[in-house]
């Protein structure tokens, strides 16, 4: 378990380092997969004479066309289309209870999580030139020796 956690650091440390799209689409997969996860599907069927008429999503499905609720059609075919026409509907429950916190950490174990990520991260770091703020500069015009009007010498 502890390794695990060591290697989805270091991926997730890897993908940082990128700071480009894969990161972003990284992100964006984790949201949608979440997104999915947790929210519930209702899919519902109508089937007529056995045959599936309509399958919807997001709505009630069509029927097979003879409105149910005309006053000139008979309880008969009303009793026909109800022996003849059924729905299957399949309910796919989402994720009720999310865990929002990962836990508790003490002091000590924040204190060691964050000097272990901080030198995870310097150990990739690439070490960059040596700055030098005066380079683009002249250097002053020299008149005299100063080292001979101190008096100041290096033995």
């Amino acid at each position: 378990m502890l390794f695990g956690g060591f290697l989805i650091l270091h991926l997730l440390y890897t993908l940082a380092l990128m700071k480009g799209k894969a990161f972003r689409i990284l992100a964006s997969v984790m949201a949608f997969l979440m997104l999915l996860s947790s929210v519930s599907w209702t899919i519902e069927k109508h089937y007529c004479m056995g045959s599936l008429i309509d399958v919807a999503f997001f709505h009630k499905p069509d029927s097979c066309g003879v409105p149910l609720s005309d006053s000139n059609v008979s309880q008969t075919v009303i009793r026909d289309l109800n022996a003849c026409c059924s729905n299957e509907i399949i309910n796919i429950p989402g994720q009720e209870e999310l865990k929002l916190s990962s836990g508790s950490f003490d002091l000590d174990q924040q204190v060691f999580l964050s000097a272990f990520v901080f030198s995870y991260y310097n150990l990739f770091k690439v070490a960059s030139e040596r700055l030098v703020p005066f380079n683009d500069y002249q250097p002053p015009m020299v008149v005299k020796d100063i080292c001979v009007l101190d008096q100041v010498f290096l033995i």
